[in-house]
């Protein structure tokens, strides 16, 4: 199993591969569409056994809609958000129309559910397990297990679904962990980390963005846990490579 974190600045953007599947989580936004498109033909990849949608904004999804246009998936993959929080932002309603209009089923799920991924994995979906004034609670988190080796998805939740997931009691081991809301202080609790025990984490984020993320103390408590960090910002794409019982990782930078 190969998973790549594709550098796709300010956003998030995870590939999973084995030698015959494929699944994207995420795709950053629509200006970066092209950089995912050429990442993906150079993987030769044409189609998408799975694409998950973390949440509705446009950082994770803004070029999903327009990456339909070149690769075809057999399912798209969302949370199930409540219907007084309606998300109308253009970078959703039109991932909507594309999907209707290319007749892709879309998939609701929740933390009872295993996705298997043809007979190579599965992706266990862990959160979201409440409901939340915040959207980025609702992020889709799932735990992808290859053999000894596991990765955590984690998309942009913050302490309260952290909160959650551990008094839900769920597996969330990991060697590697997509940091939570681009390493933003609003999320990375100790109590979570101390729940993950990762050997690395990587942190999706663009240089100079506005957010001033990965921020300082998160950059602090992940080293003060020993955790093997990689941001994208400075070491562009991420790839770690799973096999029998060794795992490798290689950055661009």
């Amino acid at each position: 199993m190969q998973v790549h974190f594709i550098d796709v600045g300010q956003g998030d953007c995870s590939l999973i591969l084995t030698e015959d599947t494929a699944v994207l989580i995420d795709c950053g936004e629509k200006s970066k569409m092209p950089d995912v498109y050429k990442y993906l033909m150079s993987m030769g990849i044409t189609h998408l056994d799975y694409l998950i949608c973390t949440h509705p904004h446009s950082d994770h999804i803004g070029g999903m809609a327009k990456l339909l246009d070149f690769f075809t998936t057999d399912c798209i993959i969302m949370p199930d958000i409540p219907g007084n929080m309606t998300v109308t932002t253009f970078s959703y309603t039109n991932l909507l129309k594309t999907a209707e209009r290319k007749n892709i089923p879309i998939r609701l799920v929740y933390t009872t559910d295993e996705i298997k991924v043809k007979d190579s994995y599965t992706i266990d979906i862990i959160a979201p397990v409440n409901d939340y004034e915040e959207i980025n609670n609702y992020s889709i988190v799932c735990r992808i297990k290859n053999g000894v080796h596991s990765f955590l998805f984690t998309g942009d939740i913050e302490k309260a679904a952290e909160e959650d997931i551990i008094r839900a009691g769920k597996d969330i081991r990991a060697n590697v962990i997509k940091v939570p809301h681009h390493g933003s202080d609003t999320s990375s609790t100790e109590d979570f980390l101390y729940e993950v025990m990762p050997d690395y984490s990587v942190i999706c984020c663009g240089e100079g963005n506005d957010y001033d993320h990965p921020h300082k103390e998160i950059m602090a408590l992940y080293r003060g846990f020993g955790i093997d960090t990689y941001v994208t910002a400075f070491n562009g794409n991420i790839v770690f490579v799973s096999k029998d019982n060794k795992l490798s990782v290689v950055s661009e930078y």
